[in-house]
């Protein structure tokens, strides 16, 4: 039986972890000569091509020292969005994006509930449970009812 469990174990014993990249352990390529195999001999076709994508990258401040921040990602985004919509000028849209940061939203207030309407929300909820026990239990014989007589045919 092939089981997650067994792929870990036989990939910590096959490869090996080499900066970014998993690499074949000498020991495997070795033993299957993985030095002598084509792309060809295992695939039918030409190797693909794939694209090339660039990842979004931080602007890192070169004169701070240690741990950067991901400011760079936050600041680009928020220009990004004031450029977009049409304001007086680029000035007002950097005010706007400071003060969206500064203020902070607030937060909807929750009605407490009684204990009669938590009661009665409760029972509500069991009663749907309780109907979708029932209709699970129904499609259950009505499966089994159709596999006895797909065995009988």
């Amino acid at each position: 039986v092939f089981t997650r469990d067994k792929l870990n174990l036989y990939l910590k014993n096959v490869v090996e972890l080499e900066g970014p990249h998993f690499k074949v352990k000498q020991k495997v390529s070795k033993m299957y000569d993985l030095e002598k195999i084509r792309f060809e001999d295992i695939y039918a076709g030409s190797p693909p091509t794939f694209a090339e994508t660039s990842s979004k990258k931080a602007v890192l401040n070169k004169n701070k020292k240690g741990q950067f921040t991901l400011d760079g990602w936050i600041k680009d985004e928020k220009n990004a969005q004031t450029s977009g919509k049409a304001t007086s000028g680029a000035a007002a849209g950097k005010n706007n994006a400071a003060k969206t940061t500064q203020q902070p939203q607030p937060k909807p207030q929750v009605k407490k509930q009684t204990p009669e309407e938590i009661e009665a929300e409760m029972k509500r909820n069991r009663e749907i449970l309780e109907k979708h026990r029932e209709e699970m239990k129904l499609k259950l014989e009505e499966e089994r009812k159709r596999k006895a007589e797909e065995r009988q045919k």
